[in-house]
């Protein structure tokens, strides 16, 4: 069976600890995050994210992934 990426994602979670990662690329993931979060708390009033989401409604539950919303 063809593996996700988000299942290839999380499989690499699973297997590296935190102490092992090196501090520089910490700072950088952390970067990332919160960048992802600002662009999420921006986006989400957009006209064009409140059409996404009627559509995501319409799809129903059920599917292969998770969303925020």
């Amino acid at each position: 069976m063809e593996q996700y990426q988000t299942f290839k994602i999380s499989e690499f979670i699973h297997k590296v600890s935190f102490e092992k990662i090196l501090l520089h690329i910490i700072e950088q993931l952390k970067k990332h995050l919160l960048d992802s979060i600002a662009s999420l708390l921006y986006a989400v009033n957009k006209p064009t994210i409140q059409k996404l989401v009627r559509q995501i409604d319409k799809l129903g539950e059920g599917g292969l992934c998770t969303t925020l919303f």
